[in-house]
Formats: structure tokens, C-alpha cells, sequence
């Protein structure tokens, strides 16, 4: 039999972003707009979701309205994924995640690979994420190989230090190790300080004031308490505890050992350079929360000056005689249909915003940078530790 191409199955799943097949009966979508900077100032994001208030696309567009990047759940089977990249209104690149039913792996199509590459869900989630970053950036896309892209996430050491078993003395190898423990405990309290409890209600209402929220600055307590507390205490902070612990895993046994070599410090400060990066992601996407909140808090004050404004027509209307039936009934119509459509929009943001923000917090904070500093060795079998 003869096998289809790559480029042949992306053409196909293309289509997903130009429109349904012809002879299908488009699926109800309801969709919300909101500004985003991912492609510069100016540009927008438009989230589609389904009758259960499910994501099933995501489009960014810059300033000038052009499709910059679309993303596609669970087509054409559920949990798989499509993304599309596009520049000055042509396709740049295009792929999609996939699970295989007969290895279990997951695997990731290219439009520039001719077979498929098969690595876990986390690295392909991983690898288009930077990609996202480098065509939002520079607008181009990386041609380097999947696999040779995630070897190098990893630390290592440039060629000629590789398993370097030269010694760094105890002290100063205690030194950084502490220096960077010491970091992380200030990045955890700034982080505790901004999105724990009191802190982070402190943090909601700044954004609320700063975005002209009125009704619902009360709601900023048990959101801030509930909400965004939660999520650094069940999750976010753990990212913290757990590099901290590791790092002091690691100065016990720098300790214990009376010295550390070049390749431990090496990979140690290479470790520290991914960990900064996580910080910063899991920052971003406190901040994240702390907007979808805000969004919904300008929901609600909608949502009351409409219902004000409704009140005082009732309550004209019904001091008219003759008694104007037929106008109130269209009053309340209109009333009990934008109520809905508001209720229906605050539950999306509840339901499917917020907590795909959670979801990725969750992700993010679950990340173990330190942990193969003390699983690995910088000296080959039978190699002795050198002296400098």
C-alpha cells in the first residue's frame, strides 16, 4: 500500500482553519476576542468554544488583523492537536499532535520532516512553545530537528570539559550553591508576597482599579483568597520548596564530599539558567490569572449596569397608562437574552480561561531542574576527581 506523505495529511488538516468540509454542518461555536501582544501591540486573540464550553480553537491575529498563529483541539480525535503558523497571510509552517493507538507514544507531524517524530506529549508541548516564542519574535520558524532540539534543553558541558573532574574547593563551590538557594528564597517570598491570600487580594484589586472595576472590587477578597492562593499553594509554590530542597540535597552532599568539580558547577549554573526561565513562565502566568479575573470582574459590572438600566425602564414603563404590556415583555425579553448570553460568557471564563491558566501552572511548577544534579556523575567509571 502506498503510504501518504506528511506534507499530503497537513495539506488535509489545513482545511481545519480555512473552514469545515464542504457537505458538513459547521458545528455551533460561541467565540470571545481579547486584546493580546503575543504578535505585537495591537493584536488580538480569539478563543472558539463549544456548546459544553470547551476550547476547541485559538487564533491570534497582530494589529492589522492578519491570522498569525491557530491552534486546534482534539481534531480529529480527542486529544489530538493542530497548530498552523502564518506570515503576511501565507502558511509558514504547519503541524499536529497525534497519538499512535499501536506504540501508545505520541508523535508530532511537520510539514519539513518526512516521517513522523515520536517523543512524550510534554516535549512536543515543550518544542512548540518555542516555536511560538522565535515566529512571535523574529517570524521565522526553528529548522533544527525535534530530537537535536530537546538534547539541547538538557545542561551540558561544552566539548572539551565534558566529565571535567578538576576540583573547585568547598568553599567556593558552598558559595554558589548558597548564592542560589538564597535566590530562590527571595523569588519564592516576591512570588508568595504578590499571589498568596492577603497578597494576592491586594493584587486583584490594584488590577481592578487600574481597569476601572466598580461592582466588583468586593469580589477580590475571596478570588484572591480562593482563587489565586490556591493555585500558588497547591501548585506555584511547590516549584519553589522543591529546587530549594534539591539545591540543599545537593550543598550536603558538596559538604560532605569536601570539594565539587568544574562539570558539577557547570551543570549546576546551566540548570540555574532553565530555572529562571521556568520562574519567569509561571510568573507570566500568575499574572495571566490575576487578568482573567479582572476580566471577569469587568463581566460582572457590565452585566449590573445593564441590569440598573433595566430596572429604571421597567419602572417608567409600568407608571405609563394605558398599561404598555407589549413593551415590557419586550424589555424583558431582551433583558432575560443578554442575561444569558453574560452568564453563558462569565462561565467560559470560569469553566475553560481560568482554568486552563491553572492547568499550566500546575505543568509548569512540576518541573524538577535540580534533580539530575544529583543523579549523575561528572567522572567516567574508574576516573578519580583531579585536582586543580
Amino acid at each position: 500500500m502506498k503510504r501518504i506523505g506528511t506534507a499530503f495529511v497537513l495539506a488535509i488538516l489545513w482545511l481545519v482553519f480555512q473552514g469545515t468540509v464542504v457537505g458538513q454542518e459547521a458545528p455551533k461555536e460561541s467565540k470571545t476576542t481579547n486584546a493580546d501582544n503575543r504578535y505585537g501591540e495591537g493584536g488580538t486573540r480569539t478563543t472558539y468554544s463549544d456548546e459544553r464550553f470547551r476550547v476547541t480553537r485559538e487564533v491570534w491575529r497582530d494589529k492589522n488583523g492578519q491570522v498569525r498563529e491557530a491552534h486546534s483541539y482534539d481534531y480529529p480525535r480527542r486529544g489530538d492537536q493542530t497548530w498552523s503558523f502564518s506570515k503576511d497571510g501565507k502558511l509558514v509552517e504547519m503541524m499536529a499532535l497525534k497519538e499512535s493507538k499501536e506504540t501508545g507514544k505520541w508523535y508530532l507531524l511537520r510539514g519539513n520532516l518526512s516521517r513522523p517524530v515520536y517523543l512524550t506529549k510534554e516535549e512536543v508541548l515543550k518544542f512548540v512553545e518555542k516555536i511560538e516564542k522565535q515566529f512571535a519574535a523574529e517570524g521565522t520558524i526553528p529548522t533544527q530537528v525535534l530530537e537535536t532540539d530537546n538534547k539541547a534543553e538538557q545542561p551540558t558541558l561544552p566539548p572539551n570539559e565534558a566529565f571535567s573532574c578538576r576540583r573547585v574547593d568547598l568553599a567556593t563551590a558552598k558559595d554558589s550553591i548558597e548564592k542560589k538557594i538564597k535566590h530562590i528564597e527571595e523569588r519564592r517570598k516576591l512570588m508568595s508576597d504578590a499571589f498568596f491570600y492577603e497578597g494576592a487580594v491586594q493584587t486583584l484589586q490594584t488590577a481592578f482599579k487600574a481597569k476601572g472595576v466598580t461592582f466588583s472590587m468586593s469580589s477580590a477578597d475571596p478570588w484572591g483568597k480562593s482563587g489565586i492562593g490556591s493555585a500558588w499553594s497547591e501548585s506555584g509554590e511547590g516549584f519553589y520548596k522543591n529546587h530549594i530542597e534539591a539545591l540543599n540535597q545537593l550543598l550536603a552532599a558538596v559538604t560532605k564530599r569536601g570539594f565539587s568539580t568544574e562539570g558539577e558547577m557547570a551543570r549546576l549554573d546551566q540548570a540555574m539558567t532553565r530555572w529562571e526561565k521556568s520562574d519567569g513562565n509561571i510568573e507570566s502566568r500568575f499574572r495571566a490569572l490575576v487578568d482573567a479575573y479582572t476580566v471577569e470582574a469587568k463581566a460582572y459590572d457590565e452585566q449590573n449596569d445593564y441590569m440598573a438600566k433595566y430596572f429604571q425602564q421597567l419602572n417608567q414603563l409600568q407608571t405609563q397608562n394605558p398599561y404598555p404590556a407589549d413593551a415590557i415583555n419586550t424589555l424583558n425579553s431582551t433583558m432575560y437574552s443578554k442575561k444569558k448570553s453574560s452568564e453563558d460568557r462569565i462561565k467560559k471564563m470560569e469553566d475553560v480561561d481560568q482554568r486552563e491558566i491553572r492547568d499550566r501552572i500546575t505543568a509548569l511548577a512540576s518541573e524538577q531542574i535540580f534533580k539530575s544534579l544529583t543523579e549523575t556523575s561528572d567522572c567516567p567509571p574508574g576516573t578519580k576527581e583531579q585536582p586543580k
